[in-house]
Order: C-alpha cells, then sequence, then structure tokens
C-alpha cells in the first residue's frame, strides 16, 4: 500500500516532462555460455536527474526495456513471445545507481554458436528520449556431451496416450569450458525440445568424477565433488525439477551412488551425511552452484535442420 501512494505520488509530482537523463550501461554474466543455457545481462541504470523516476504496471510509469541482439549471422535475434523485459515496483532516486539482471534466452532466440553482440534501449514516459547504452560481446557453443541415457516418462496417472507407445526423453551430462573454469552441466532433451539445463558443479579432477544414475521414477541422481572432502547429491524428475539435494562428508569411505538391480532404487553408501551443527566451518560459503535451483525453464524447441 505504501509503495502504490509512493507510485501516485511520483506521477503526480513528475507529471511534466523530465530536462535531465539517464545512464545506461550493460555487461555480459559471463563472456563465453553454453548452448541453452541461460544468458544472463546485468544492467546498470543511473538517475542524473534531480527527480525519482518510477517504475511501476501503469502506462504512465511502466519503462520500455530492448534488447538489440545481433546474432553470429549478423541478423536481428529473434524474439520469442511478444513481451519485453520489464521493471515494476522500482523506484530510481535521484543519482542513484542500480543494477538489474535479465535472461535474455527468455525474450530472445539465441540457439546458433558463435559471437553475439548486444545492447539495451531504455524509454520511460517522465524522459523526453530514449536512452541507449553500451554494446557488449558474448559467444555462445556447445557443452561435450561425456554420457547420455534415454529413459520413458513415468505414467503416474495408469492412463497410456491413445497411440500406446512411450514417451522417451534423455538425461545427458556435459562438460564446459569457459575462459577461467570447467563446469558439468545436467541436460533434459527429447529430438524436439531441451527441457532442462542445469549448471551443478566443477571439475575437481579425474579422480573425482560426477557418478549418475537413473532410478524406478525416471529420476536422476547425481552425485559431485563440491571439494575433494564434501560431495553434493541432487536428485532432479524428468522436468528438470530439484527434488532434493544432500551434502555428504568424506570418512574413511568416499559417499557414491548405489542402483538396487531389482527394485531400481537408488541409495548412497559410503561417507556420512553433512550436519550443519557438526560440519558448519566445513558447508558454510560452499562453491554450489545456484544454477541447480534456477527459475522456470524456457522449453527450446530445436533449429530445424532444413
Amino acid at each position: 500500500m505504501r509503495m502504490k501512494s509512493l507510485l501516485l505520488l511520483l506521477l503526480f509530482v513528475s507529471a511534466a516532462t523530465l530536462s535531465a537523463q539517464i545512464a545506461v550501461r550493460i555487461e555480459p554474466g559471463r563472456p563465453l555460455f553454453m548452448l541453452y543455457d541461460s544468458v544472463y545481462v546485468k544492467m546498470v541504470m543511473r538517475n542524473y536527474s534531480s527527480h525519482p523516476i518510477a517504475f511501476g504496471n501503469s502506462k504512465e510509469l511502466q519503462g520500455d526495456i530492448t534488447f538489440r541482439i545481433i546474432t553470429p549471422g549478423r541478423t536481428l535475434a529473434r524474439r520469442i513471445g511478444s513481451g519485453n523485459p520489464l521493471l515494476r515496483g522500482v523506484i530510481l532516486a535521484p543519482g542513484e545507481t542500480r543494477g538489474f539482471t535479465f535472461n535474455l534466452s527468455k525474450y530472445y532466440f539465441l540457439q546458433e554458436e558463435g559471437m553475439y553482440t548486444a545492447r539495451v534501449t531504455v524509454k520511460h514516459p517522465q524522459l523526453p528520449s530514449a536512452y541507449e547504452s553500451n554494446e557488449i560481446p558474448f559467444k555462445i557453443r556447445k557443452g561435450s556431451v561425456i554420457w547420455e541415457r534415454k529413459f520413458g516418462l513415468p505414467d503416474y496417472t495408469g492412463e497410456k496416450k491413445k497411440s500406446g507407445k512411450i514417451e522417451n526423453r534423455t538425461y545427458k551430462l556435459l562438460k564446459f569450458t569457459d575462459s577461467k573454469s570447467i563446469f558439468y552441466y545436467m541436460m533434459i532433451d527429447d529430438d524436439k525440445k531441451v527441457y532442462a539445463v542445469r549448471r551443478i558443479g566443477f571439475d575437481m579432477g579425474p579422480n573425482l568424477q560426477p557418478q549418475r544414475e537413473i532410478d524406478a521414477l525416471a529420476r536422476f541422481h547425481i552425485m559431485i565433488a563440491v571439494t575433494p572432502k564434501i560431495f553434493a547429491h541432487y536428485i532432479y524428475n524428468y522436468n528438470g525439477v530439484l527434488e532434493r539435494r544432500d551434502l555428504y562428508i568424506r570418512t574413511t569411505t568416499t559417499p557414491y551412488l548405489v542402483l538396487d538391480p531389482k527394485t531400481s532404487e537408488v541409495r548412497v553408501d559410503g561417507g556420512r551425511i553433512a550436519r550443519k551443527d557438526l560440519d558448519f566451518e566445513e558447508i558454510n560459503d560452499l562453491p554450489l552452484l545456484d544454477e541447480v535451483k534456477t527459475e522456470n525453464d524456457i522449453f527450446h524447441a530445436k533449429p530445424s535442420d532444413n
């Protein structure tokens, strides 16, 4: 309620067109992204006006943010859907600088390998003109598939499709190298779509390779080393939703995944599960990647070979 009142007040106070300006710049989250991964860009705005600029839901306060992305083929990136990135409930005070992060993959078709460039234009009803950012480059390329397994989707309802055919998807484990690190990714796809991509961890060396299993419910289990002593056990469903994450400590034995050949249940043997009270110093500030719990997925339709 307080925010709504403040927005209305700002609308009346700043009804006259502002003669001042804002400064806009962008920077890529990383210089190199894996194909089908989220492509994050940070936009930084500074208000050089002597007036607050409010970004609200109404047309009078709704700013327009438009990215211009040039593909490796030197064409404009194709839009996905009709919406633009929006800022809502934001008030940029006089002189204030604030950053906002956008996932460009949510709005644009970025499924061509190679070098891209991007810039953003910001318009606002309170401002006399549009303001354009600097231009940034970023690159997209494929990861290397090091393991894959096709699986059938479970039928929880007990009703098969009219065709009677079992729908299949594929779990994949990929390795991807940027300019600084080697990462492991999990991907779920079929012949037509990529359903989920997760950046799950770092390559900790040849003796600490990730383990993987698929259980009776078609869930994907991954055990990956976070440090030489600490391991993370992730469980994803066939849509890429993280159902569980547990941390294990290596003791005289190393934790590892075990698949029951009769029931297809997956359990962890070796080591012990980490406890916050006992292992706080070791598990606090671990380099666990945020991507394992991402925003709602954007289903990527694979480009046609034609």
